[in-house]
């Protein structure tokens, strides 16, 4: 089967990044996060660290 594309969005701490990464896991997927949030305060901050360490090695992300 050739390559896909899937694009998922929602609403901020909607469940996307552990949705993408659970259907990921089960079909034997990679998996490329794009991350549009930015840095604004140190809550945001803390709330991208979190994200960056549950998504794990395994997925590879890149933040704004």
């Amino acid at each position: 089967m050739g390559k896909k594309l899937i694009f998922v969005s929602g609403g901020a701490r909607s469940g996307k990044s552990s949705f993408v990464q659970n259907w990921a896991i089960k079909n034997g997927n990679k998996v490329l996060f794009i991350a549009t949030a930015e840095r604004s305060d140190e809550e945001m901050s803390e709330r991208i660290r979190s994200e960056e360490r549950r998504v794990g090695k395994e997925c590879r992300s890149r933040w704004s």
